[in-house]
């Protein structure tokens, strides 16, 4: 009887002595810039007796200087989506354009060059671009196996010219999408190409690419396009198409912060497993690496959809298949 009383008083000390060591991690570097290797080193042991692992390289050593941005509609989502259009065909008026409501969505057909720009309302920034008809369905049959990857943004054994094909490439996609004459370093934020796929058969370049803000990417603002001859000829994907406006700082959690966000979560999800067979296994059985962990940005909007939001966030990967994302506001888990 004693041995159990003994046992059940360590396991509350232990347990105290973990939420000591928490609020005075979180406490001790709350107004530097980076994060000391002894903090780093307290954050990883604590994950781990969690069964959470993270190598030290993994994790960002300096906190980032977050700001969260918003941008306008125009005074609503028609205009918005009339402006991406006249943007998208090289500065046309208005009166070249021919508007049709369709299901979920509006298209805007130019009368002279024969492009169409379809948005839809599900999600206010997805939209599709078709210049020539032949590839409107070419997306849903080609398969990646079959095609030749000529460019990765992450492959740093890359040869010179597979760099200067994805700069090409981001040139056009950027000129294209945020007007002609317009300088890659100039766009607020710009596509940028994460992976480049050739079709032989076709000669089309199938590219596959995210867009960024301050050189951080936006988390769910993708975008898949085909260039053929040096010209996009087809997109679809979701992408904002005005510039992000003023940023304001907020006191906002960084990674450690986030990683006991984490840690929090995980443990709640092992002591309460869901019913869902989809639902991703947390048992400690299941070991849980963190592969990935950087900054990116969530994008979401207000109820009357007239402004949106650029929200800094974090990306953490687990054993290099699963990923969640939680903005840097209130740690919550991003979804959209």
């Amino acid at each position: 009887m004693k041995w159990i009383k003994i046992t059940a008083v360590s396991a509350v000390f232990l347990l105290a002595v973990n939420m000591f060591l928490i609020y005075n991690l979180t406490r001790q570097y709350a107004g530097t810039s980076l994060i000391d290797e002894q903090s780093i080193d307290k954050t990883i042991k604590l994950l781990e007796k969690a069964d959470i692992y993270i190598s030290k390289n993994v994790i960002p050593p300096k906190k980032p200087d977050f700001e969260i941005f918003e941008g306008d509609f125009f005074s609503n989502l028609e205009e918005y989506y009339i402006n991406s259009a006249i943007q998208l065909s090289g500065n046309k008026v208005t009166d070249d354009f021919t508007l049709h409501m369709i299901n979920n969505g509006i298209k805007i057909i130019d009368n002279n060059g024969g492009e169409v720009f379809e948005f839809y309302n599900n999600n206010i920034f997805a939209f599709r671009y078709v210049k020539e008809n032949k590839y409107t369905d070419y997306l849903k049959e080609y398969e990646i196996s079959d095609k030749e990857i000529i460019y990765e943004a992450d492959n740093e054994g890359s040869s010179n010219a597979s760099i200067k094909i994805g700069r090409e490439t981001e040139q056009t996609i950027n000129k294209k999408f945020f007007g002609n004459g317009v300088l890659l370093k100039d766009i607020n934020m710009p596509i940028k190409v994460d992976k480049i796929y050739y079709d032989k058969e076709s000669e089309i370049y199938l590219t596959e690419g995210t867009q960024t803000f301050n050189e951080l990417k936006i988390y769910s603002c993708e975008v898949v396009c085909i260039i053929y001859g040096g010209e996009l000829i087809y997109a679809e994907g979701n992408i904002v198409f005005t510039n992000a406006g003023s940023g304001y700082n907020l006191a906002l959690y960084d990674q450690i912060s986030v990683l006991f966000e984490e840690k929090a979560y995980i443990e709640q999800q092992r002591n309460e497993p869901s019913d869902d067979v989809s639902a991703y296994n947390y048992n400690t059985e299941n070991i849980l690496n963190i592969t990935e962990f950087k900054c990116v940005y969530c994008i979401s909007w207000n109820a009357n959809r007239t402004k949106y939001y650029l929200i800094p966030s974090w990306y953490i990967e687990y054993n290099g298949n699963y990923a969640r994302i939680r903005n840097a506001l209130n740690g919550n888990i991003y979804t959209i």
